[in-house]
């Protein structure tokens, strides 16, 4: 062992460096003026001087010399392949190895330190003191590059590495032909339920349109039956303002003037049927859609005037008070005037037949509103009810 007094630095010197034995007698050292020191051991004296010791600066060369598989040794064709190309091929299975390593040095070649890395598994340089072979363990497909060389005294890598190219082969599952399958059956997969996606959207689809075409062939039916039911509900009240008058007039044949009242509410209900009847042989419009409104500015008393004298003689006939509040100038409104009629003729014959002793009406027009209100002394139209005070009813 050497010790350097300046820098503090200590070197152990060994039968590697050429010593004959590294064990020594004790008290057995002496040193001399010219620096020379003589160390008794159990095999002879041996006489150096520390500072006639060169620092071994030659970067011997670095060879791979093995690579065993699986623990098996490699045959000749890999072999060459590691000494002369360079490259080997391992397949996926295979992917347990160890690989052997020396430097060309006659000098203390136990002294010799190495460092390895293999790219594409590690980032740094791993240093070894003495073992010239490292293993490695399920490495994962892909390509590798194993580097190894010496170092010198301080540590330092020297520019003598070694190379091997290392291609770990996927299982025929990884492999690129086996991704393009991979991504043609996923395509197809895609391409195939997409495909049935598509039909089954098209027959639900063609089955949505034949369920609303068969809807909309029950409601042209049902606006149908509703059409004439309406129309043969309206019919009823003309026929029946007429058979009043008519009877008045069978009573009493003989008073013209007196009957130019009853012929007149006749005209004006005959019209009316005759109206009716040119509804009834239209059944065109419920195929767009039902019914159309013609608005046009209407007098509303003078509509209400008119369903008025039609009804004063049924309820004469059954002994009621009619009374119906006018105001003294027109009320005007945007309307279907049959509609209207329809509305107040309603009104009217349920009054009337539900009425008691009285009926009375009243139109109002205020602040571009028109309110029509009639009222009978007959039992309450039921809560639940109210809502469908115009709809079609068989009697």
């Amino acid at each position: 062992m050497s010790l350097e007094p300046e820098s503090g630095a200590v070197k152990i010197f060994t039968t590697s460096h050429g010593l004959l034995n590294n064990q020594f007698n004790y008290n057995s050292g002496f040193q001399d003026k010219d620096g020379n020191m003589y160390i008794g051991s159990v095999k002879g004296m041996i006489r150096f001087n520390p500072d006639q010791f060169l620092p071994d600066t030659s970067a011997a060369p670095v060879y791979i010399t093995g690579m065993e598989v699986r623990n098996l040794e490699m045959g000749p064709d890999e072999k060459r392949n590691i000494h002369y190309s360079k490259k080997i091929m391992l397949p996926y299975d295979k992917a347990n190895f160890s690989i052997a390593f020396a430097a060309l040095s006659f000098t203390a070649p136990d002294m010799i330190s190495y460092a390895y890395r293999m790219e594409g598994l590690d980032n740094d340089w791993i240093w070894l003191k003495s073992n010239r072979t490292v293993y490695f363990t399920d490495l994962k497909p892909g390509r590798y590059t194993f580097w190894v060389t010496t170092t010198d005294a301080n540590g330092k890598r020297r520019p003598n590495a070694a190379m091997l190219e290392i291609e770990i082969t996927p299982p025929f599952w990884a492999t690129s032909w086996a991704y393009l399958l991979y991504a043609l059956a996923l395509v197809s997969a895609g391409y195939y339920a997409i495909a049935r996606y598509h039909r089954q959207q098209t027959m639900k689809q063609k089955r949505r349109m034949e369920a609303l075409q068969l809807k909309k062939e029950k409601e042209l039916y049902q606006a149908k039956v509703d059409f004439l039911t309406n129309v043969a509900h309206e019919i009823n009240t003309p026929l029946t303002l007429i058979k009043g008058p008519l009877e008045e007039i069978m009573d009493h044949p003989g008073a013209l003037e007196e009957n130019r009242h009853h012929l007149a509410i006749m005209e004006r209900n005959t019209n009316r049927l005759v109206q009716l009847t040119n509804q009834l042989l239209d059944f065109r419009q419920t195929e767009s859609s039902g019914f159309r409104l013609d608005f046009e500015l209407v007098d509303l008393r003078r509509v209400l005037q008119d369903t008025y004298d039609n009804f004063r003689l049924p309820a004469q006939q059954r002994k009621l008070q009619f009374h119906v509040d006018l105001p003294d100038e027109a009320v005007n409104a945007w309307a279907d005037e049959e509609s209207v009629n329809k509305i107040f003729s309603n009104l009217f014959s349920n009054a009337i037949k539900y009425g008691q002793t009285i009926v009375v009406a009243k139109l109002e027009a205020a602040d571009g509103q028109v309110r029509l209100t009639v009222a009978n002394d007959g039992p309450l139209i039921p809560e639940d009810m109210r809502e469908r005070i115009f709809a079609p009813s068989s009697g």
